[in-house]
């Protein structure tokens, strides 16, 4: 029982939803978008999964370095989501970060190797140092920190663009996407910033709240809430006329949820409001990439 235990706390630790939902978006994409394929052939596929679980074991790496290197501001923030150093010590986080992220290496050498591009090893390695310096220095810089996460994020679509693909494949809604992912993540980790601006800032860190101040940060973020919103609806005007089950669907779940995120962000002051609209975002980015299915 007390291994079923551990076993779920570590499932927790390596973020498994987070997991599922990048492992989800990149199949949708690549079989409905970049491939077109209906019938499944796993040998065909293989780069492909090779990628993808290069891709997440990269990327669960991430998450455990993440957490070790913010014990002081999680005991403060996030009491009930401390691993370390109960129940797993430092020693053991920083084994299990090596071990994942060295073998998402050796899978993305893998991959490189089947598509006769050994130099995309360098770029894998590259996700894995910025994950790294993500944690120990540049989230203590303003901005600095919540850009390279976003970046980050839009790389785990932008990465299929390696892949085989077919000829008359529509790569145009991968970037618009990818985008997408980009600026939701962005205004989301300035968000989660201020959520936890006190922990931060009893541990010295230089988040964008704790240099500009609450109020400062909410403008600017609202700032690039409008700019964003604007390609929302362009999208909208563009991308979608004459499909008016797809228009129903952006309305409903997206355009409408990020506007209600607007007006709320504007008059929240505490903790608890701003992890309920940081969830919120997570919901609008999980709907914005399933649209994808409806597009195809």
């Amino acid at each position: 029982m007390r291994f079923l235990g551990l076993l779920g706390i570590f499932m927790q630790l390596i973020r498994w939803r987070n997991l599922m939902i990048i492992a989800s978006c990149q199949a949708l994409f690549y079989f409905l978008i970049l491939q077109k394929n209906t019938s499944f052939d796993f040998s065909e596929h293989m780069p492909f999964f090779t990628l993808c679980f290069s891709t997440l074991f990269i990327a669960s790496g991430g998450y455990v370095i993440n957490d070790i290197y913010d014990i002081e501001c999680d005991q403060i923030n996030k009491p009930n989501s401390v691993y370390f150093p109960n129940p797993f010590s430092i020693k053991f986080g920083m084994r299990t970060y090596a071990v994942l992220s060295s073998f998402g290496f050796l899978l993305a050498t893998w991959f490189s190797l089947q598509i006769g591009q050994l130099l995309w090893t360098l770029l894998f390695a590259a996700i894995i140092l910025l994950l790294y310096l993500y944690s120990k220095l540049f989230k203590r810089i303003p901005f600095l920190g919540n850009l390279t996460i976003a970046m980050l994020t839009a790389s785990n679509l932008l990465v299929l663009l390696l892949l085989p693909i077919h000829p008359k494949a529509p790569t145009q809604l991968l970037y618009t996407f990818s985008f997408f992912a980009f600026a939701i993540n962005l205004i989301r980790e300035m968000v989660k910033d201020l959520e936890d601006a006190k922990g931060d800032y009893n541990v010295g860190m230089n988040t964008l709240p704790i240099v500009l101040g609450q109020a400062r940060s909410i403008k600017f973020i609202l700032l690039l809430c409008g700019i964003f919103g604007y390609f929302l609806i362009r999208f909208l005007i563009d991308d979608l006329k004459n499909n008016y089950w797809v228009q129903f669907y952006y309305l409903s779940f997206i355009l409408t949820p990020y506007v209600y995120f607007c007006y709320h962000l504007f008059s929240a002051r505490h903790s608890k409001q701003f992890h309920r609209l940081s969830s919120l975002l997570k919901w609008i980015l999980i709907f914005g990439l399933l649209l994808i299915t409806l597009l195809c």
